[in-house]
């Protein structure tokens, strides 16, 4: 590909081909985001075991006026550092965000995701999948 089939007019921003055009976000209304949060929900919830991941939930809180948080829920992600490097880190926690953006995971629910040390080991988005998928049928 030429550089000027790559140049794109102002505003545009240039996307490989096969990509979706839209929007592909995981919002502020969706996560988990303050310390005191992610206390509450592992205080209070309910912890469903994977082989790479550990699940806590709870019934969601209410949520501010006029969002949606209530039918959905929240969603944190926790990878400590004995998971391995940054890197490796940063991948598990990218795999568990594309999972959870992908489907309705924890409707209704505040979830806390904690990535097990045996999560190092995950190589491709399938495992993460399977994993929450498993334990998602245990949280409905």
């Amino acid at each position: 590909m030429s550089s000027a089939e790559r140049r794109t007019t102002r505003g545009t921003k240039w996307r490989p081909p096969g990509r979706p055009a839209g929007r592909q976000t995981f919002p502020k209304q969706r996560r988990l985001r303050k310390r005191r949060e992610f206390l509450a929900v592992q205080g209070e919830g309910h912890a469903t075991h994977g082989r790479y991941l550990l699940v806590v939930s709870r019934p969601a809180g209410p949520g501010p006026e006029g969002s949606d948080t209530e039918l959905r829920g929240r969603v944190g992600i926790t990878v400590s550092k004995k998971v391995g490097s940054a890197v490796k880190r940063n991948r598990i926690k990218r795999l568990i965000r594309e999972y959870v953006r992908r489907h309705d995971f924890a409707v209704g629910k505040d979830v806390v995701v904690i990535a097990k040390r045996s999560a190092a080991g995950l190589r491709s988005y399938r495992g993460v999948e399977r994993d929450l998928q498993r334990i998602g049928g245990e949280l409905a």
